[in-house]
């Protein structure tokens, strides 16, 4: 299926308006940046994925998507540079605050 989409005119700073195959919605405009994002990463031929950002991961997972050691998320968490908390004795991130501290470190 092929859609088509079109952005027209923004009208405030909250929400942007858009007409997807004649039909007309307004979308967040954070929420538009994040599909362009996604759109990008798919084109780029990164696996990409779309989850609540309120799911928690541990330091493994982090790891993973910064591309550094377990050992140094962990540091980062308990040093409060990503933002995470403890579930008994173990560390937790949720993907936005993951995401935000990706971003953060882009040149």
């Amino acid at each position: 299926m092929v859609a088509s989409v079109r952005v027209m005119k923004r009208t405030s700073s909250d929400l942007v308006p858009v007409s997807i195959d004649g039909r007309r919605m307004m979308i967040p405009a954070q929420a538009l940046v994040g599909f362009a994002d996604l759109l990008t990463a798919l084109g780029d031929g990164a696996d990409a994925a779309v989850a609540p950002g309120d799911i928690a991961v541990g330091t493994e997972e982090v790891a993973r998507v910064l591309g550094i050691s377990r050992r140094w998320a962990a540091e980062l968490i308990d040093r409060g540079e990503l933002t995470g908390t403890m579930a008994g004795s173990k560390r937790r991130v949720t993907l936005s605050d993951l995401c935000a501290y990706q971003r953060s470190q882009r040149p």
